[in-house]
């Protein structure tokens, strides 16, 4: 693709290709870019469009996806995202008028159902439904309305998303704690753990769900604030209600929705981490920690604990680091990421070289090559006066980085100094000062060095 986009920079076809890469690993800003290139050299390329279009909706920004498409003609693909617009504006009158225009079949037929639970006729849907419940998204929609309405499903669950939408079931005959167990990871970060018992569903609370997860955003609020509304000790309601808020950008109605449902259920691990994060982002890490202990006291979750390390290290408490990273690295031994971590945390403090060097050593095992595994070994090397190791290691670390990390240059700037090239230590610190005295944590002492070794 590489050689394909430096030939014709704005192929489409490749564009399209490279696009589809970076979504499927996450990347929708890389995507976003390589589909506005082939739109802007071909305009009526329908794939960018709708591309770009999905995007801004997954963003919950449907202004721009509005705007997208409005010098775009009536056809089966853009009328759906159109429809989609309007059902993310809680619209169903306006999704018909593209939904009527084309045959009732396959995503006209679910987006047709949706419309149908907006406006109450949760018969209707479910009916639509029924008729097309070999695909796998007519399914999943059809296992939320069934939840709704409370109608028995016709099969057991087959995913955790219909697992979920079995524990609101009233009508269910599986075991519903079993259901919500089941539902793990149905969408990122929820977990039933922590939850002593499983809250009654409602009609608005499923529907408040599937919206949200079909992305009709306005839509799902409007109904999981009702379904919070209606019963205030619902945790499963108010988390919901939070999702849905942050979706949308709006963090302080979120955190007012987490803290009802952490009032609700103080143990329900989501809602904890969930609130933490909003603390952290608001520069509230103390306040976080709670939340994170919370969380982690029923269920030992790798990146909470690697949270908790590292707010506890910021406050000098490196004794509950510590605890904190050995954790880690006892729940999750594959990863590379708490040995890593472990073995930077006892090299800061110069203790325990020997079990540094082996965690590092781990770690490196486990994710060879990696920029910051190669910079803790350096930096160990450094400190038990292997000068070759720790050149070899820490350049090689600055190289695969490309001296885009700070710290990476001033563990190799100390090591030029003290084993290799003077000239080239000078010049690493020379360009990490010139960022100013409080760019890095380390900007003062990397200037006294500075001014030492220019003696």
């Amino acid at each position: 693709m590489a050689e394909s986009h430096r030939r014709h920079p704005a192929f489409c076809d490749t564009r399209l290709m490279e696009a589809g890469v970076h979504l499927s690993l996450g990347r929708s800003d890389a995507a976003e870019a390589a589909l506005r290139i082939c739109h802007e050299a071909e305009p009526d390329e329908q794939r960018a469009v709708s591309g770009l279009v999905e995007i801004a909706l997954e963003r919950a920004d449907a202004t721009t996806a509005r705007q997208l498409l409005e010098d775009q003609p009536q056809t089966p693909t853009f009328d759906l995202a159109r429809a989609r617009i309007a059902l993310f504006n809680g619209d169903p009158s306006a999704a018909r008028t593209f939904l009527d225009a084309h045959p009732a079949e396959g995503s006209t037929t679910v987006l047709a159902a949706f419309a149908d639970a907006m406006e109450g006729d949760l018969d209707t849907a479910i009916a639509r439904l029924n008729a097309q419940a070999n695909r796998t998204d007519a399914a999943l929609a059809l296992a939320a309305l069934q939840a709704a309405a409370g109608v028995v499903p016709d099969a057991a669950p087959s995913s955790p998303t219909a697992s979920f939408f079995t524990a609101l079931n009233p009508a269910a005959n599986d075991d519903r704690r079993a259901a919500l167990n089941a539902a793990e990871g149905f969408e990122q970060g929820f977990t039933a753990a922590g939850l002593d018992a499983v809250p009654q569903g409602s009609p608005d609370l499923a529907l408040g769900v599937v919206f949200r997860l079909w992305g009709f955003h306005g839509a799902a609020l409007e109904r999981l604030v009702a379904a919070s509304n209606d019963d205030p000790e619902n945790p499963l309601a108010a988390y919901f209600v939070a999702v849905a808020h942050l979706k949308l950008g709006q963090n302080a109605q979120a955190e007012a929705a987490l803290a009802k449902a952490r009032t609700a259920a103080p143990s329900f691990f989501a809602a904890n981490i969930a609130a933490a994060e909003l603390r952290i982002r608001a520069g509230a890490p103390q306040e976080a920690l709670a939340m994170l202990k919370a969380a982690v006291a029923v269920r030992e979750d790798p990146g909470a604990l690697m949270r908790i390390g590292l707010i506890e290290e910021s406050f000098g408490d490196d004794d509950t680091a510590r605890a904190a990273y050995e954790r880690f690295v006892a729940v999750q031994p594959g990863s590379y990421i708490g040995y890593n971590q472990l073995a930077w945390h006892l090299a800061r403090r110069g203790i325990e070289l020997d079990r540094a060097q082996e965690l590092a050593e781990r770690a490196n095992t486990l994710q060879p090559e990696n920029a910051s595994v190669l910079d803790t070994l350096g930096w160990i090397a450094f400190l038990r006066g292997d000068g070759a190791g720790a050149i070899e290691r820490l350049r090689a670390a600055h190289e695969i980085s490309q001296g885009d990390i700070p710290i990476i240059s001033f563990h190799l700037a100390q090591a030029e100094l003290k084993y290799g090239e003077t000239p080239r230590g000078i010049a690493l610190l020379q360009d990490l000062t010139a960022a100013g005295p409080a760019a890095y944590p380390f900007s003062q002492e990397a200037t006294d060095i500075l001014a030492k070794a220019l003696q």
